[in-house]
């Protein structure tokens, strides 16, 4: 189909969705209260609890201010949120040792015939392979060990250098190990991408690692024959803090409403947005997008939990504040779909800003036509705000919110984490015992809205 036929296909989808406001209506604050009960493991008396994505829909307000928590007895629980203190954090980026792998099922004895484990936990080749059979006999090398030994901080973010010349997409999976015997799976389905496609540059050779802690890395190509020689890895930590909890993905949202120049996508009610995953419908589609984050009027958001690593990363010379505005600039990527004779490249996931919106907004320069026929779908993820509290009267607790009453009383509202906790037993006592609640979806609230 040629790009005017497309145009004028997407003029009708746009104005057979007749395109209005109705995107970012004001939602007023709900007065229905809700609740659920909480799950404890272990003897407490102190409990941390991770609240899921869909507890924001029936919410009264974003920052969850009117949250509560009660005993059997119809008490109310102490609690605190939990979150880092507001310092920047401190990055470290720094090279670091890599080793080829040539047996495809390494044994712990094979490993140690080819690497020196020193003292510090440290690695050192016992044999090197000479640069040059590494270029020209890629083929030969099925894995490859990264020594992070070194690093005293939390693993945030691993960056690969492959040759200029590599033109291709490489499938690979990721593990951790302490000792080299023991190997975890951290990323499945991952790909180091560098394409030269329509005159561009089209690389993703970036991984986050979710500021884990481990000594040692390993990268496993998934088909061997499609691998490539790894010229550098470089891994950027930060200091020692409270580990966030995994993203929370939402389901795929379909667009709301089209025009010849961009799509809204309806998003689920006072939802911070740490992460975004465009879905491309149709094959060998690459555009540059912009993102912007729509609302019907300035939000009253008072953040209670830290935003995506990898934005604060990226955007680290940047002021980040709440938008202040109904139309917000959040950023611009280049997203894709390609096919190639060794499977699918995808355009990586996108980190946000951790805002609120009530809809977002994809935007093309010429025509949001470029992203194919079909309107992308998109994905939202994220970061489970965490609570702690203190499990005084009888079991079962039940968590209460959505009455937008209970904001304007103390009573049963969060305290500072260092009172409900004395600092020098908060590392220790948060570590012991969870608690788990769930919520069920509620289908008038999903951000599914159909065309």
């Amino acid at each position: 189909m040629n790009k005017n036929a497309m145009t004028k296909n997407w003029a009708i989808f746009g104005l057979s969705l007749l395109f209005s406001s109705s995107a970012v209506a004001q939602t007023p604050p709900a007065n229905t209260s809700q609740s659920a009960t909480i799950h404890t493991h272990g003897d407490g008396p102190f409990f941390q609890l991770s609240l899921p994505q869909n507890i924001y829909p029936k919410s009264s307000f974003a920052d969850l201010r009117e949250l509560r928590i009660r005993n059997a007895n119809g008490e109310f629980v102490s609690y605190a949120w939990k979150q880092t203190d507001p310092i920047p954090p401190q990055w470290d980026s720094r090279d670091v040792p890599i080793f080829p792998i040539t047996d495809p099922t390494p044994s712990a004895s094979e490993i140690s015939a080819q690497l020196n484990q020193n003292s510090d936990g440290s690695l050192s080749a016992k044999i090197a392979l000479k640069a040059k059979d590494e270029k020209t006999q890629p083929q030969q090398i099925q894995s490859w060990i990264i020594d992070t030994s070194q690093i005293k901080g939390q693993l945030l973010q691993a960056h690969f250098t492959i040759p200029n010349e590599a033109n291709a997409m490489f499938p690979y999976t990721l593990e951790q190990s302490d000792d080299l015997l023991h190997w975890r799976t951290i990323a499945t389905h991952q790909q180091l991408i560098q394409l030269k496609y329509q005159d561009k540059l089209i690389q993703n050779l970036e991984l986050g690692l979710n500021q884990i802690s481990t000594r040692y890395l390993r990268l496993r190509w998934d088909d061997p024959k499609q691998n490539v020689l790894i010229e550098k890895v470089i891994i950027v930590s930060q200091a020692l803090s409270n580990r966030p909890p995994l993203l929370e993905w939402s389901a795929r949202i379909k667009a709301k409403s089209c025009t010849l120049l961009f799509c809204d996508y309806a998003l689920p009610p006072h939802t911070p947005i740490d992460a975004l995953r465009i879905s491309l419908n149709e094959n060998n589609t690459l555009a540059q997008v912009t993102i912007q984050g729509l609302n019907s009027h300035v939000k009253d958001y008072h953040r209670l939990h830290d935003r995506n690593p990898l934005f604060l990363l990226r955007h680290q010379r940047q002021a980040i504040t709440a938008p202040n505005m109904q139309e917000a600039w959040i950023q611009e990527s280049t997203v894709f779909r390609l096919s190639l004779a060794n499977g699918e490249a995808i355009s990586p996931d996108l980190a946000m800003d951790g805002n609120v919106y009530e809809a977002l907004r994809l935007r093309h320069y010429q025509s949001i036509a470029n992203l194919g026929q079909t309107p992308p779908e998109i994905q939202i993820a994220s970061i489970p705000r965490q609570l702690v509290f203190l499990a005084h009267g009888a079991a079962p607790y039940t968590l209460e919110w959505g009455n937008a009453q209970s904001s304007y009383t103390k009573q049963g509202a969060p305290i500072a984490l260092s009172i409900l906790i004395p600092q020098r037993f908060l590392a220790d006592v948060i570590k012991e015992d969870t608690a788990e609640v769930q919520i069920p979806i509620n289908t008038n609230t999903t951000a599914n809205p159909q065309a």
